[in-house]
Parts: structure tokens; C-alpha cells; sequence
């Protein structure tokens, strides 16, 4: 475990962090039943190429717009809270704090809002999901092969393919029609098609699905 400010950023910012490889043991294999292979669970020269292709959302001007953009977020979820306060109805503060962290990662995934249906899908279906393949980790079973149709490992597919619709519709409808350079994830891998880069559809849709899940799960 490393914990030194100096050490993380020595591993992840610098030209030599691909030389800490994650292995390929099972517990990779097994993330990368829900994570596909993304940034998370790639790596060597993959891991690199993605690195630098996300790397272009983090440009400050991109980021000085989303806090603006978040702020807007907060503030109408704050709006909320006072409505129920007035009214005396009661208000789930973890639900509320988990629906602004996927209001604000589909801002830095997509340049825009999801709507409420996806957001809450998407806060059921993770949650089930990183549940289940955590009781998987730390059972003293884990030896066992994952794909073992157990009730857990059903619901934790079931939790991954509605992850994959959502993801993979939301693709869909902000790939109709001319690209939109609004500096999110999606528009830079479109984007880097266009430039001669080789992202297919299926990366845009691992590394697209690997964000929102680790933003939702690190920020929720």
C-alpha cells in the first residue's frame, strides 16, 4: 500500500509508472468482468495510450467550466433540500449525495446531464454490482471461479449488462449526427478517431464505462 503524497505521484505521473504492472492474476481477470478493459484494468502499451487519450479532459480550461457546472448542480440540489425542509418530508442524504456525484461525472463524461431514470439505474446497478463482486474478494470462496452461477454472481451480471445499456445508449445518442468539441471524455475519443488514432467502439465504451463506475465509486 502506498500512502506518500511523493510516492503516488513518482508512480502515477511520471514515465515510469508503467512499470508498475497490476498483474494478471484472477482478481484482474475478475474486474475486468465489470470494468471491461479500460483504464483500470489495462495495461503496458494499451494502458499508456489510454492514459494519454483521457488526459486531454483534465486541460484546465475543461475543468475551470465544470466547476462552474458542478456549483450549478449543488446549488439546485441544495434548492431541493430546502423544499423538502419546508415541507417536513423526509430526504435520504446518502441517495442525494450519490445522485450529484453521477449528475457531475455524466457532465465530465458527456458534456451534458443524464437524465433522473439513468441516474438512479445507474446508482442501483453499481451498487449492486461492486456489492456483490466485493462479497466475492473477501469470501474465503473467492478460490472458486467467479463465473460459478451462484445467486450473487447472477445478480452481480445482471447489475453489469444494465450498466452496459445505459453506457452503451447514451453513446449512441450523443454519436448522432456531427461531433460536438465540448472537451468531455466522449468527444476527445471520438475525437482522437478523427486524428488517425485507433479507438474502437468498444474501448470508447470500456473507458467511458470505466469512469463513471470509478467517479460514482470514489466520489459517492
Amino acid at each position: 500500500m502506498v500512502n506518500d503524497p511523493e510516492l503516488v505521484g513518482h508512480i502515477l505521473t511520471r514515465t515510469n509508472g508503467i512499470d508498475y504492472d497490476k498483474g494478471s492474476d484472477w482478481r484482474v481477470e475478475v474486474a475486468k468482468q465489470m470494468f471491461g478493459d479500460g483504464l483500470l484494468t489495462s495495461i503496458g502499451d494499451e494502458w499508456l495510450q489510454q492514459r494519454r487519450l483521457s488526459s486531454h479532459v483534465f486541460h484546465h480550461t475543461y475543468i475551470a467550466n465544470l466547476a462552474s457546472k458542478f456549483t450549478s448542480n449543488t446549488e439546485e440540489m441544495l434548492m431541493r433540500w430546502e423544499r423538502n425542509y419546508e415541507s417536513g418530508e423526509p430526504l435520504d442524504i446518502v441517495h442525494e449525495m450519490k445522485y450529484l456525484a453521477l449528475d457531475n461525472i455524466a457532465e465530465f463524461l458527456f458534456g451534458s446531464r443524464m437524465g433522473p431514470h439513468d441516474i438512479e439505474s445507474i446508482i442501483k446497478a453499481s451498487d449492486t454490482a461492486s456489492s456483490e463482486l466485493g462479497s466475492y474478494l473477501c469470501s474465503p470462496f473467492s478460490f472458486l471461479p467467479f463465473p460459478v452461477p451462484t445467486s450473487g454472481y447472477m445478480k452481480f451480471k445482471s447489475a453489469v449488462r444494465e450498466l452496459d445499456r445505459i453506457v452503451e445508449g447514451i453513446i449512441h445518442e450523443k454519436s448522432q449526427g456531427a461531433p460536438i468539441e465540448d472537451g468531455s471524455l466522449l468527444s476527445i475519443l471520438r475525437e482522437a478517431n478523427d486524428e488517425g488514432a485507433v479507438v474502437g467502439k468498444n474501448q470508447i465504451h470500456d473507458q467511458v464505462k470505466n469512469a463513471l463506475i470509478a467517479g460514482y465509486g470514489s466520489s459517492a
